[in-house]
């Protein structure tokens, strides 16, 4: 390996630059936790006893770092920050943590070296492999991720941490990685694991990293033998980005890096086991046995100067799959039963605030903002300290601890419990589906506006409410871990073939998509109407009674509050809506969202809304059952499609050409359907096929297991749109009352008159016989000049409307 000593003092130099707070942790927190007059003389090694590993063993060189401040402040930060709210016996702390992700590394190399047909890891990887796992967690603030995400609410210090995260991995180039990642997603489709891309650690790990880069660090360790080159390695090594990694013999170990920041490493092999065994909860994962299945699987690459490397990755043995797949599945309950249990998490929501609150104040008194987050969040004491100082510096009447478990919950919300979800065929509506993704984008980043809307409908300020929008447990469709084969020498064999990891990930991201709003108020059941209200306003997210039951709201309390609200003057216009809306949701009456409809609308935006509101209200008065949901959802899919096939012929100005015979509409139609769905296996279609009553025009079938059957009519004749819908209304309903079809069919008429009405005026509901539903859709095509000088005037408008 090439000297790097020369390296570290100018890397040093560039991510200072990167910002002042950069800047204070290499001047001002490192000096404070590794200071130069500390230095064990002793070359001892020293034994600890472990309840999960029983005996871990340290060389003198780690038992001098352990003894550092910087490693003795871990000592007070708990693991699990304020998880023993819940779970009282959870106090164990990152020092006990790092002991163990150090222990679990060494086993792993242990189990690597005598599997391995080759040279093993060498003594000077084996050494840096062990710093790096013991020094991982360094960088934590006080209540571990707690503190972290309060760091990363400072706008200024995440912008700071971008820029180191591209130096690093500018500084720290993988030369096989670009490769790896080629090859794996080119397996069967699959995408490339995200540890193979470029890397982007969490802020404490970041900090980590500049803690071992810092001069104070350098020197500390260049008195027990470990080199400026060795520091860099080490950084590397926590990052992910394995620096100058490869021998004279064209070995290339990418396996060492696995070990200490991959997607089956140390870190995560203890925490699951050390996490599982202080809350107290029995776990099915056997990682004892998991890492005595780890193999090394060899894979010749290039690297980026065209050398020929034998590249070395972890990966297990066939007989190892079965562990590794119940160690996945015990990763992702823990992150369901501990790391994101709703009363946990509503806590640190509550922390989170009044660091920041703190902070603010510190630096609206002029006090430095670098200087003030490290004090706070990096003392020497952890995480009581921290506490205390909050209380000292907010000068609270009580303990902020004490108004930690103040926030009641108000609404649970998931996929399966507001409007949208079909119960009958056990399927998410697509349009559900989006509109999640869009809360989600907004309130997993900044949940505070919509906070404060909730807080000003209740009259409460805004610290009183909090939405936890959470995010699914995190499953990697595609682990960068390989089975060690020996009849597949030729190719890589991603673990992602022994088991479907996809459909794991797919059914806990159904599953587990979580969302609580917690509020402090005397009367939960107005919170819970002042949050069903904002949600229903902001993203068509309209709350089912068991969002409501499963935060324990009576449902009798939830309806005479919100009977209550309405009759307060007054809170008109959308709120106003809402109201309406979630009161006949709560009878059992079918009603959609505006905000969902407008995903099924081709309108122009200054049209969508409007019209959005319109048919909701429309289709609210029809006293459909939420049984129809199914149906109603895949007929507004198809009106969609038709929708957009009349808006692309408007803007190809083909409207006056266009044929009034209906063989020539269904022709251009179907076309244009089948191109519409060409990649969507959940639409098929039949062009006239036969029904009891007649040949259908039309009939899309949508979903996959239980298939909806949607009849399209079609009429084209030259009438008015509401004397069409008349004379033809009765054909479709004939075709409903068959039992293979859904109960929501379309009526698309093509008529030519004199009608300048826009297509949100020309679509109509009409209640039909024993609860079926006709979607009429209209057409115009214009008359020619000499016939519209002669129109009549003040044509009648329809609008959005329901008839019976």
């Amino acid at each position: 390996m090439s000297s790097t000593s020369a390296l570290l003092p100018d890397l040093r130099k560039r991510l200072s630059a990167a910002g002042p707070f950069i800047d204070a942790v290499f001047e001002h927190l490192a000096p404070r936790l590794i200071p130069d007059e500390q230095i064990r003389a002793s070359k001892n090694a020293k034994r600890f006893n472990d309840p999960i590993w029983k005996t871990i063993k340290l060389d003198y060189e780690e038992v001098a770092l352990v003894e550092l401040p910087l490693f003795q402040r871990l000592r007070r930060i708990r693991q699990l920050g304020l998880a023993y709210l819940v779970y009282p016996s959870a106090h164990h702390t990152r020092f006990e943590h790092s002991l163990g992700a150090l222990h679990v590394a060494e086993q792993m190399l242990a189990t690597l070296t005598t599997k391995s047909e080759d040279q093993g890891p060498s003594d000077r990887d084996r050494r840096l492999v062990r710093l790096a796992a013991l020094l991982h967690d360094c960088g934590h603030t006080s209540f571990s991720h707690v503190g972290e995400r309060a760091l990363n609410a400072e706008a200024s210090i995440c912008d700071q941490f971008r820029t180191v995260n591209a130096i690093l991995n500018e500084a720290f180039k993988d030369q096989v990685r670009e490769q790896l990642a080629d090859l794996m997603s080119k397996d069967k489709g699959q995408p490339a694991p995200s540890t193979l891309g470029q890397t982007s650690p969490p802020t404490a790990e970041l900090i980590s990293i500049l803690l071992v880069l810092s001069a104070p660090m350098e020197r500390f360790a260049s008195r027990l033998g470990v080199t400026a080159e060795d520091l860099m390695l080490v950084a590397s090594l926590i990052m992910g980005r394995p620096h100058n990694f490869s021998d004279k013999d064209g070995i290339y170990p990418d396996y060492l890096k696995s070990i200490v920041s991959g997607d089956l490493d140390s870190d995560k092999l203890d925490y699951v086991a050390r996490d599982a065994y202080f809350a107290g909860i029995p776990i099915a994962a056997d990682v004892d046995r998991l890492i005595s299945q780890l193999a090394l699987v060899n894979h010749v690459v290039r690297s980026n100067t065209n050398r020929k490397l034998n590249c070395k990755l972890l990966g297990v043995l066939p007989s190892g799959v079965s562990a590794f797949e119940m160690f996945v599945m015990t990763r992702s309950y823990m992150f369901s039963r501990v790391y994101q249990h709703p009363k946990v998490r509503v806590a640190e929501r509550a922390l989170v605030r009044s660091i920041g609150q703190a902070l603010a104040k510190k630096s609206a008194a002029g006090g430095d903002v670098e200087r003030n987050v490290i004090d706070l969040l990096y003392g020497i004491h952890g995480d009581d300290a921290c506490l205390l100082q909050l209380d000292q510096d907010l000068g609270a009447s009580q303990s902020i601890a004490q108004s930690w478990r103040k926030p009641r919950r108000a609404l649970a919300i998931t996929p399966r419990n507001v409007v949208g979800y079909d119960e009958d065929n056990g399927l998410t509506v697509s349009a559900l589906l989006k509109q999640w993704s869009k809360a989600a984008d907004v309130l997993i980043n900044d949940p505070s506006p919509i906070e404060s809307k909730i807080a000003k409908l209740l009259g409460a300020t805004d610290d009183a409410v909090v939405v936890d929008w959470q995010r699914p447990p995190n499953i990697k469709e595609n682990p960068a871990i390989f089975v060690s084969d020996a009849f597949a020498k030729s190719s890589l064999t991603p673990i992602s073939r022994a088991f479907d990891i996809s459909q794991l990930a797919k059914a806990y991201e159904d599953v587990k998509s979580l969302a609580w709003v917690f509020v402090d108020h005397e009367n939960i059941a107005d919170a819970s109407v002042a949050a069903a209200i904002v949600l229903n306003d902001e993203f068509g997210l309209m709350p089912r009674k068991s969002a409501i039951t499963d935060a324990k709201i009576d449902l009798d309390e939830f309806a005479h509050a919100l009977e209550d609200l309405k009759k307060t003057p007054h809170h008109a216009g959308l709120i106003g809506a809402s109201m309406d809306a979630i009161s006949t949701n709560l009878r059992g009456t079918l009603v959609i969202p505006a905000r969902m409809l407008e995903r099924y609308l081709p309108f122009a935006e200054a049209d969508r809304t409007p019209a959005a509101f319109e048919l909701a209200d429309a289709l609210a008065a029809l006293n459909l059952s939420y049984g129809h949901l199914g149906e109603v959802n895949a007929a507004l899919t198809v009106l969609r499609a038709v929708g957009e096939f009349i808006v692309d012929k408007q803007e190809e100005g083909q409207t006056a050409k266009l044929s009034l015979d209906e063989t020539e509409l269904q022709k251009e139609l179907s076309n244009y359907l089948r191109a519409r769905f060409r990649d969507d296996d959940t639409i098929q279609f039949s062009q006239e096929a036969q029904g009891a009553n007649g040949r259908l025009d039309l009939l899309v079938s949508a979903g996959r297991s239980n298939r909806i059957r949607v009849v399209v009519e079609l009429k084209a004749e030259e009438a008015t749109f509401e004397t069409s819908v008349k004379n033809n209304i009765d054909q479709l309903e004939s075709y409903l009352a068959q039992e293979t079809v859904g109960r929501v069919g379309i009526l698309f008429c093509r008529f030519k008159c004199d009608d300048d009405r826009k297509l949100r005026e020309l679509v109509e509901l009409k209640a039909l016989k024993d609860d079926k539903l006709a979607i009429c859709v209209g057409q115009n095509v214009p008359r020619d000049t000499a016939s519209r000088r002669k129109r009549l005037k003040g044509a009648p408008a329809s609008g959005l409307a329901q008839t019976s």
